[in-house]
């Protein structure tokens, strides 16, 4: 495992976001690593997560979670909150670079001021084939079970984690109970109202697509699961993908399968 830190010596006010894969992807080619994973960890009062990193949408997905704030988070179940991302996000890379789904990029988002921001980065080298699965979906809100998709390239695999990335900014990767998800939908709905005017939206003349892309920011759209066995270890729940565009699509879901460092 290689370490090493990455810092912004500038102060950031609460509720603003910065973008980090590119000076990810320069650290791997400095690196010279091919293959692997990099777990990022930020200190607590930041947020990691995927997102289109344009501005109107920036200044969308800081509204709405003002908002989650102030009006979502009190009245939403702890459990669907779990599924929020984190200070810590595991990312695959392949040909030197980060492997995102179609027009994601990694940000930061912080939920305090701060005088600086130091991000530690660890790098594993990964010997893995980098899998593919590939779903086409036709409506909104339309949900695969992925769980049997993923189980079936570990089996016989002696590694013991699984990186899996969402394919897109507007389809939402996780696990969840099967019983919770009618609270999860209503989660994303209260997030982001359909029927509401966002800036994102004047960027592309199709008013759909800015509550999806924001909707998918709020859920942890890289997820590292643990194996047992040759299988998932989800302890009870399964793994979900669920389309929030509103037309027929192509979905390829990445997948890295690794042994982490002991």
């Amino acid at each position: 495992m290689t370490h090493k830190e990455l810092t912004f010596d500038i102060p950031f006010h609460k509720f603003q976001m910065g973008r980090i894969d590119t000076f990810i992807d320069e650290e791997i080619l400095n690196l010279k690593l091919d293959k692997g994973v990099v777990t990022i960890t930020a200190p607590d009062q930041i947020m990691l997560t995927s997102i289109e990193y344009e501005e109107d949408l920036v200044k969308d997905f800081t509204e709405a979670y003002i908002y989650y704030t102030r009006e979502v988070q009190k009245n939403t179940d702890p459990y669907i909150l779990s599924k929020m991302p984190t200070n810590r996000i595991t990312v695959p890379f392949n040909l030197s670079r980060l492997v995102l789904g179609d027009w994601q990029q990694i940000v930061f988002f912080t939920l305090d001021d701060m005088d600086k921001i130091t991000l530690q980065l660890d790098f594993q080298l990964s010997h893995s084939i980098l899998g593919l699965e590939s779903m086409h979906t036709t409506a909104e809100l339309q949900t695969f079970d992925i769980t049997d998709i993923i189980q079936r390239t570990l089996m016989n695999s002696h590694e013991d984690k699984v990186t899996v990335v969402s394919p897109s900014e507007s389809a939402v990767l996780y696990t969840l109970y099967p019983d919770k998800y009618k609270d999860f939908v209503a989660f994303l709905e209260a997030l982001a109202p359909k029927n509401k005017t966002y800036r994102h939206s004047h960027s592309w003349d199709i008013h759909e697509v800015a509550y999806t892309h924001i909707r998918a920011a709020f859920i942890s759209q890289i997820l590292t699961l643990n194996t047992s066995g040759g299988g998932l270890d989800l302890k009870g729940e399964r793994l979900f993908l669920t389309e929030l565009d509103t037309i027929p699509r192509r979905r390829d879901i990445y997948f890295e399968i690794w042994k982490e460092s002991r």
